[in-house]
């Protein structure tokens, strides 16, 4: 059974094999750039052979500031 809830976005990182590392879920009326950076910190904390992430464009931005400024790692944006 599927439930869904309104009003809410979800970051699911998984690594290169599909196998699932943090779940994260916020209130929709906070833009997923401003977010993401705690998910991306906690993955990156508990999984030290972490190198790189990846994600579609609405990772640029502030994410993508806060993933190579602060955590020293790399952002690869899928372009469409």
């Amino acid at each position: 059974m599927i439930f869904l809830i309104k009003e809410r976005k979800r970051h699911i990182i998984v690594d290169t094999l599909g196998n699932l590392l943090h779940v994260m879920a916020h209130d929709a009326n906070t833009h997923g750039t401003k977010a993401a950076p705690t998910a991306f910190e906690r993955v990156s904390e508990k999984y030290d052979a972490i190198t790189a992430f990846s994600g579609d464009a609405g990772y640029r931005g502030t994410a993508g500031t806060f993933v190579k400024n602060t955590l020293g790692l790399e952002l690869h944006i899928k372009n469409p």
